[in-house]
């Protein structure tokens, strides 16, 4: 089931790397997508997606998202974002209708765990659009989901998850306070530091 995008929405949406998830043996969960993932359609494209290479490949040059669209990793990997559409109004540019600026600011809402007011509907739409993209893989797939916001989703969609992962940006991959989730997540991916 795909989740239809609220108010003529979209051209916003950045669909999930690679599109079949079935062979997929490790699947990475993100919030959402922000510039550089709307101008490639392809999610963890800009510096997050970078980190995210440096660490699990060694790779300096490219972003991850692109290194799995183009085919580089074949079904080892995968990226999948919470909300298929940017919950940052930053992303969007000043074309947005009344309408959809009132949807992205429920977005933004939503990211925040603090706040007690949110779009209920809105958030179970997007938790029943990412639990119909998740059951498309298959039982091997291992969910790493990244950050809290990622986290929180994959607890209410699938259940506890043993991932501590935070998410990518800032350099939180390389930081001290992360090593110990983050030697937990290499010795799972197999990779050398």
């Amino acid at each position: 089931m795909k989740m239809k995008q609220p108010a003529g929405l979209d051209n916003w949406v950045v669909p999930d790397v690679p599109a079949d998830l079935g062979g997929v043996e490790f699947i990475f969960i993100l919030e959402s997508p922000h510039k550089a993932e709307l101008r490639k359609k392809c999610p963890a494209a800009g510096t997050a997606g970078k980190a995210m290479a440096r660490f699990v490949l060694g790779n300096r040059e490219e972003a991850f998202g692109e290194i799995i669209l183009n085919g580089k990793t074949g079904d080892k990997y995968a990226i999948v974002n919470v909300c298929q559409l940017p919950m940052q109004a930053g992303a969007y540019d000043e074309s947005l209708t009344g309408e959809q600026k009132e949807v992205v600011r429920k977005l933004g809402e939503l990211r925040n765990p603090e706040r007690k007011n949110v779009d209920a509907a809105l958030y179970t739409a997007i938790l029943q659009d990412l639990k119909a993209r998740l059951a498309k893989a298959g039982p091997q797939a291992k969910l790493i989901p990244c950050g809290k916001f990622a986290r929180k989703a994959v607890l209410n969609v699938c259940g506890p998850n043993p991932y501590e992962v935070p998410h990518p940006s800032f350099g939180n991959w390389h930081k001290k306070k992360y090593k110990a989730a983050m030697e937990l997540l290499k010795a799972e991916l197999a990779v050398g530091f």
